[in-house]
């Protein structure tokens, strides 16, 4: 194929896929992931305060010194915050899966002919796995793209674009040492190749805003994680694979296979897509978030590395098991997304325009993200990564988890002790119990009700938790009694109360009683701690 065809092709697959991305990302409800809302408020703070100002919303984050691992994926985003952010974000979701798309289709037609520009329409439909990590806002998107960049400037032996692509990787996404240790590979015995990736990781370490705090962030994310991995609030995207997972990618396994044939040397530009293939199946295997780089490359690695033998196959066989991969696509939360209103942008916006100016809020580091974002004028706890809350502040992390968790029995005072006057949360993915906890405590005032609560904590002086069974002298009167376990309560040594089940303190399981006028003796009998509330 000519050079002119090949760049025509290329374009034309930009194009189409942009409106074909555009059209369906503008179709959602709401955009997938909170970190894709967070990425698009950092780069609208840095438009509007400078791309050098730290971040407000992680009080009790690593943070909160600065740190930006993903600082030119905000950059590159900017443009698309600068009118209506939420429209933005989706339309830089369908350019960066178009550009992917492009690239992808290039590297393809130059083994398949002009078949290879329909390659990437089989690589989105038949590797659900791989769909739906590219269907989310993340800097991942960015690093994909700069991998499959430097193979080919490797490849080329094209040194100062090489160093160019290693100092851009270095700026846009933490995993640096992954993209060198690559680099290294693809580079091997070219000195000056080698050279030229680790002048440009080292300067895009440097040569950015905070540089020491960025290392520190780095640091904690990719050698502490391995510490504190198995005790972190963290999504399944940080294990292995499930079995489901590998059973919807069966058109694309089968595709492949069917596709090879007798080995033959491989080009350069095969070798280095089969080296970082191979490479990020191994990370494949333990963390299922990195499908997001191992379908595309290890699909890339089987085109190429078979070259011409398969120019006239390929048609046939990813064209059948294109028709396979199509009933298992559908990518449950996108489906949702694009059929379903049980979340909306509208109820965000309103929760937003409920947060006072600069209000402390207690929340979770997954809704601090999407709250970033829909009322930037509050201050949250932690953004991105649980390790990061947990590394600054192991009380206050512990604190936030058991309060969230809803089986902390004061969530006031443990608001509180996040130095927070408000609580938020969504209650579509909170825990019951703590819902059940706040509604029917009286020292939280509800500021807004949608899908996302807000919660303000007002004084109630009569409210105290009794961390441990005693005996107290109580006046006559009308009580609430809330144990947490099992529990029995006394009256001058006569049995008035008896709590047979575990209420964990929630105010609404109470048991009301009536202590009779004057003095009493009150006694609690419990292993845990309760309420004792007058009416």
């Amino acid at each position: 194929m000519s050079r002119r065809a090949l760049n025509a092709g290329t374009a034309a697959v930009f194009l189409v896929a942009f409106f074909v991305f555009a059209f369906v990302f503008l179709r959602m409800s709401i955009l997938v992931d909170a970190d894709s809302y967070y990425h698009l408020a950092v780069a609208r703070w840095y438009g509007q305060e400078g791309v050098a100002t730290p971040v407000p919303w992680a009080r009790f984050s690593v943070l909160a010194d600065g740190a930006d691992k993903e600082w030119l994926f905000h950059l590159l985003l900017m443009p698309f915050t600068s009118a209506d952010a939420a429209v933005g974000g989706r339309l830089a979701l369908a350019a960066l899966n178009a550009t992917l798309a492009a690239v992808i289709a290039r590297y393809a037609a130059q083994t398949l002919g002009p078949f290879g520009f329909a390659f990437p329409l089989w690589l989105w439909i038949a590797a659900p796995p791989f769909l739906a990590r590219a269907v989310r806002l993340r800097p991942e998107l960015l690093a994909l793209l700069l991998i499959l960049l430097a193979i080919g400037a490797a490849a080329k032996r094209r040194v100062v674009i090489f160093g160019l692509i290693a100092f851009a990787f270095a700026l846009g996404y933490t995993a640096w040492h992954v993209f060198l240790f690559l680099a290294l590979l693809w580079a091997w015995r070219d000195l000056r190749l080698s050279a030229s990736a680790m002048l440009g990781v080292i300067a895009g370490l440097f040569l950015r805003p905070h540089p020491i705090a960025n290392l520190q962030l780095w640091y904690i994310q990719n050698v502490e994680f391995f510490r504190w991995a198995g005790k972190l609030d963290v999504g399944d995207e940080i294990r292995p694979p499930s079995a489901h997972t590998l059973f919807l990618s069966l058109a694309f396994l089968l595709g492949l296979t069917l596709l090879i044939r007798r080995p033959k040397p491989l080009t350069p530009l095969a070798r280095n897509f089969a080296i970082a293939a191979a490479v990020f199946l191994v990370l494949f295997a333990r963390f299922g978030r990195m499908a997001t780089y191992a379908f595309p490359l290890l699909a890339l690695t089987v085109v190429l590395a078979m070259g011409d033998q398969v120019r006239k196959l390929a048609p046939i066989v990813l064209g059948a098991t294109l028709l396979l991969a199509v009933p298992l696509a559908r990518e449950p939360m996108l489906v949702d997304l694009l059929t379903r209103d049980f979340a909306t942008e509208a109820d965000l916006e309103a929760f937003g325009r409920a947060v006072p100016r600069n209000a402390k809020v207690a929340a979770t580091w997954g809704d601090g993200e999407t709250y970033a974002f829909w009322a930037p004028q509050g201050r949250y706890l932690n953004v991105l990564e649980p390790l990061f809350m947990l590394a600054r502040d192991r009380h206050a992390y512990e604190t936030q988890r058991a309060l969230f968790s809803g089986l902390h029995p004061d969530p006031a005072a443990a608001a509180r002790e996040l130095d927070s006057d408000f609580l938020a949360f969504d209650t579509t993915s909170t825990p019951p119990e703590l819902v059940e906890r706040i509604v029917t405590d009286p020292r939280f005032r509800i500021r807004y009700g949608g899908a996302n609560a807000l919660f303000q904590i007002v004084p109630f002086d009569r409210l105290v938790y009794r961390e441990r069974a005693g005996i107290e002298e109580l006046e006559g009167g009308h009580y609430l009694f809330a144990p947490y376990e099992p529990a029995t309560l006394t009256i001058d040594g006569v049995v008035a109360a008896e709590v047979p089940d575990r209420r964990l303190a929630i105010l609404g399981r109470g048991v009301k009683l009536q202590i009779p006028p004057g003095r009493h003796r009150v006694g609690v009998r419990t292993a845990a701690g309760y309420y004792l509330v007058r009416m």
